[in-house]
């Protein structure tokens, strides 16, 4: 019985005043109210170890969702970045053509937004050409959606020779550097200097930060206006790996030297060599239905690719044609008459490598002894460029429309150059062994 009841249970039995009736009667109330207390006791207990188990179970019910949230959240994540990484794969794999590196450029540094890098300048792919002290540097600058493919000798600047030689030591090497204050104000004057891409975010922002990751004698790079975690870092260096897959394209793309056509000792063509003799107005006529193969080119599958003897000409003398009006001098310098291929079908690449300039006379007198048979739909072309370079209403857009960074005067007075000579050449031979 409850102490207390038992105390007044004591003090009634010894109460002489009361009956053995009444005590009897109280007696009974007594312990009826002792087990209606033990029942509420015996209530109140099990309600309070059925809250503690029940807050116990709660608690590691939440702890659990927590943990499986967490697990869920890290799971998704890691699904969201392996999505990201293999739109870079099959960009990555679609490459056909060195240019393409460009659209490399852009998907990862869309996919690293969608990821949460913010602040992002440009995403970089850097192929370093040691022997030349340069390197080709791909970009894409997300701030203005634009493209810029830049020949960066990299000896002009101490950063630069440092990233250049840091990433050449190994295919593991990391780089990165931040400017700020002085050194900031100094990189934005030597990218003016270098003529590269306007950049005016740079010019506004307070720092700018650079990271990058070596393949061997090329690199990927991300610049920010911001600096990056620790976990980005990492995470970028997950798409360093997937970029070595563009960059063994790339470089398969790059060897396809064409061997033959060019007499790198000279610096000329191959006079001997089919395409050489057919881009020649006093040449043998190229067929439309004979195939050739270009000797140096494969497919992925090994098989050599073929295209019509006129096709091929026709590209090659647009090329010449193209090398006149941007002041190419060194296409047959060695290593620069590149071919590839679209499905089984050679083609002919043409790409600078720093070997030509857009100012001053040009290299017309070499390269118009080299072709004299020419496409005719090119030449149209190039009438239509002097022609919206003559008209002051025209000519500004067709200047941005090319980038033009050097007086439009050398274009015009080039383009003028290829008229004439193409004129000569119809009086002399007549337009059927002029025109393709």
């Amino acid at each position: 019985m409850n102490s207390h009841l038992q105390s007044i249970l004591n003090f009634i039995e010894q109460d002489k005043r009361l009956s053995a009736e009444e005590k009897n009667t109280i007696l009974k109330s007594l312990k009826d109210a002792d087990k209606e207390l033990e029942i509420t006791t015996f209530k109140l207990d099990r309600t309070e170890k059925v809250k503690k188990t029940t807050a116990i179970l709660l608690e590691e019910t939440i702890t659990e969702l927590e943990q499986k949230r967490k697990a869920v959240e890290a799971q998704n994540r890691g699904l969201e970045i392996e999505s990201s990484l293999e739109r870079v794969r099959t960009v990555a794999m679609a490459m056909r053509k060195p240019d393409d590196m460009l659209d490399v450029c852009q998907m990862i540094s869309d996919q690293l937004q969608v990821l949460g890098f913010k602040e992002i300048r440009n995403v970089q792919t850097v192929i370093i050409y040691e022997q030349k002290h340069e390197y080709l540097n791909y970009q894409y600058f997300a701030p203005y959606d634009k493209n810029s493919i830049e020949v960066i000798d990299y000896t002009l600047h101490p950063d630069v020779l440092q990233f250049a030689e840091q990433m050449l030591q190994s295919a593991d090497a990391y780089y990165t550097k931040t400017f700020e204050g002085e050194a900031l104000e100094a990189w934005r004057e030597y990218r003016k200097q270098t003529n590269q891409l306007p950049d005016p975010k740079l010019d506004e922002s307070t720092s700018s930060h650079y990271y990058f990751y070596s393949i061997g004698s090329g690199a990927l790079g991300v610049t920010t206006y911001a600096p990056l975690d620790e976990a980005q870092i990492s995470l970028f260096k997950r798409f360093r790996n997937v970029f070595s897959l563009a960059y063994h394209r790339f470089i398969d793309i790059e060897k396809a030297e064409v061997k033959g056509l060019a007499n790198d000792r000279g610096n000329t063509i191959n006079r001997n060599h089919a395409i050489a003799r057919f881009i020649r107005a006093d040449g043998p006529v190229p067929s439309s239905s004979n195939r050739m193969k270009l000797d140096g080119t494969k497919a992925e599958d090994g098989s050599i690719p073929a295209e019509t003897e006129l096709e091929l000409a026709r590209q090659f003398s647009d090329i010449m044609v193209l090398d006149i009006l941007t002041g190419e001098w060194d296409r047959f310098s060695g290593g620069n008459v590149e071919g590839g291929h679209v499905g089984d079908r050679a083609v002919f690449i043409s790409r600078d490598n720093g070997g030509a300039t857009m100012a001053g006379a040009g290299n017309f007198n070499k390269y118009s002894s080299i072709v004299t048979r020419f496409n005719r739909s090119t030449i149209e072309r190039v009438q239509k460029v002097v022609q919206l370079l003559n008209d002051p209403n025209e000519k500004p857009q067709l200047v941005a429309a090319l980038q033009l960074k050097s007086d439009p005067k050398f274009l015009l007075a080039r383009c003028n150059q290829v008229l004439a000579h193409v004129k000569a050449l119809v009086t002399k031979y007549g337009e059927n062994a002029v025109y393709f």
